[in-house]
């Protein structure tokens, strides 16, 4: 994918968090959209370099959560957690794709 997939995932991502923000009554709506186009837009990136079956297991997982509880607390806390580990991890992908 290299640097044009990982703009496309971060701007399918805004479009995502503006589409939740949209849809804040909707929390279950909101996470199933998240997790499918963020794993929809990285999901190249994570394979290429060996990211990609932990960071499915914890959007998999963290949406799940968000889905049973359908808390605005808990899904928030969660999802700037994935968020974070999934920024943090695409960096590193990057850095690790163009390095090789």
């Amino acid at each position: 994918m290299g640097r044009t997939g990982f703009v496309l995932s971060i701007l399918l991502l805004i479009l995502t968090i503006a589409i939740m923000a949209w849809t804040t009554h909707l929390y279950s709506i909101g996470a199933v959209i998240f997790t499918i186009v963020w794993l929809a837009s990285s999901v190249g990136l994570y394979l290429d370099a060996g990211w990609g079956l932990p960071l499915t297991i914890i959007i998999l997982s963290a949406s799940m959560v968000w889905l049973i509880y359908d808390v605005a607390v808990v899904g928030g806390v969660l999802l700037a957690a994935l968020l974070f580990l999934t920024v943090l991890a695409q960096i590193t992908c990057m850095t690790t794709i163009e390095t090789a």
